[in-house]
């Protein structure tokens, strides 16, 4: 769509967002959509804890991040929105899979 730019980026790069926000620093921002999840399913007794960060970082550490590093671009937005999707893998409540 018009006036609608979707960005591939990996939200545990440093670098890769600092690419971003390099290339983009002179634009502005209507709305930022955080759609990054990761899920490593694993049997009780074999989670490790590295494994436990990464998605700790991916899921509540990224969005932080995203939302600080472009926010000056979003004060020049006309929505200024930022919006955050998890799906099943982030609900305490309607997780039917696993144990």
């Amino acid at each position: 769509p018009q006036g609608i730019n979707f960005v591939n980026l990996n939200v545990n790069k440093d670098e890769e967002i600092h690419n971003l926000q390099d290339m983009i620093r002179k634009f502005p921002i209507d709305v930022i959509i955080n759609n990054a999840g990761i899920f490593k399913d694993e049997k009780f007794g074999e989670i490790k804890r590295s494994d436990m960060f990464k998605m700790f970082d991916t899921h509540a550490v990224a969005p932080l991040i995203i939302a600080q590093t472009f926010f000056d671009n979003l004060l020049k937005g006309k929505n200024k929105l930022i919006i955050l999707i998890t799906g099943r893998m982030g609900s305490f409540f309607n997780c039917t899979g696993g144990g």
